[in-house]
């Protein structure tokens, strides 16, 4: 999201610099997307297939309805856009359909505050980014630090996460 231009020219070349604005994009669209799997989980546990396919059906003819107004007008920037606005409206109907048969609301708003603020924290990374490897290797420590730090403070942290972290420092600190 914020290295798209960097990881582009360093994986591919300057000539596909001009991907980075779609690369965004799309990065920000499939990740919101991402979260629509849980739902589809649910919805496949509690035997909701029928709902599962009118909501597929649905986002499909979006897809390719916003790609056909979108990609003529602007090319791989259109359907990036159309994809991002596909993936987030998978999301909605998702999270809304979920909500109205479940009544449980598994998005609390304080993730999203969470999310919002480790991106700020990669945005002070990337303006202070240098292209020097030990650099990046320390701001990646402090990152890792400070977004297990925020977890803690907003108390978004789960005992299973707790449990995750022990056993990966149990593992680290090994000798076997």
């Amino acid at each position: 999201f914020l290295f798209s231009k960097i990881i582009l020219t360093k994986f591919f070349g300057q000539e596909y610099s001009s991907g980075s604005l779609p690369l965004i994009i799309l990065s920000l669209g499939l990740f919101i997307g991402y979260l629509v799997e849980s739902t589809e989980k649910m919805f496949m546990i509690l035997k909701k297939t029928r709902l599962i396919f009118l909501l597929t059906v649905f986002i499909i003819i979006s897809s390719i309805s916003l790609n056909v107004l979108l990609v003529p007008l602007y090319g791989i920037l259109g359907a990036a856009i159309a994809t991002s606005i596909t993936q987030i409206l998978a999301f909605l109907l998702y999270a809304i359909s979920g909500y109205s048969i479940t009544k449980i609301n598994p998005f609390k708003i304080k993730y999203f505050l969470n999310a919002l603020v480790l991106l700020a924290i990669l945005g002070l990374i990337k303006y202070f980014f240098s292209e020097n490897l030990l650099v990046m290797l320390f701001l990646f420590v402090i990152y890792i630090l400070l977004s297990v730090l925020l977890l803690f403070i907003t108390n978004t942290i789960e005992k299973e996460d707790v449990l995750f972290m022990k056993l990966v420092l149990k593992k680290i600190t090994s000798r076997n």
